[in-house]
């Protein structure tokens, strides 16, 4: 037997013994306080929109203005949930030992936009097909993954 065969078959009987105690945890990785995520998500999505702004030299009423405000909020939220998001963990105390499985909390609301993004993207290559041919269906390809 060899040590991969023998850590499976541990893992196997880790998984199948009983579970004495059990407990979850939903927050951060731990890598970054709240309070950090959130700043860097600030900073990463006010970027760009921030730096339009400067340079486009905009006025508050502008429609420019509302452009670039409305990408910031975007951005900031794309960047907190999407690329920072929190863990949640679930802890089982076995005989054998501790296993837990973690996952990322990322909202629903982002897969809607995803799919939608995709049916708009598969929309725009069958469109697509009748300007330039059949090699226009390339691109539906990737957009289906998301599907």
């Amino acid at each position: 037997m060899t040590s991969k065969e023998k850590i499976e078959t541990l893992k196997e009987q880790l998984y199948q013994c009983k579970v004495d105690y059990s407990w979850e945890y939903v927050g951060p990785d731990g890598n970054y306080s709240p309070i950090i995520r959130w700043l860097i998500a600030l900073s990463i999505g006010l970027f760009l929109p921030t730096f339009l702004m400067i340079v486009e030299d905009t006025s508050m009423w502008s429609a420019g203005f509302w452009f670039c405000f409305i990408l910031a909020t975007m951005g900031v939220l794309i960047t907190r949930y999407l690329f920072l998001p929190d863990k949640h963990r679930y802890y089982h105390l076995t005989s054998m030992g501790i296993h837990y499985t973690k996952q990322d909390m990322i909202p629903e609301v982002a897969y809607k936009i995803a799919r939608g993004l995709a049916w708009v993207g598969i929309a725009v290559c069958i469109i697509a097909v009748f300007v330039l041919g059949p090699l226009a269906f390339v691109g539906a390809g990737a957009f289906c993954v998301w599907i």
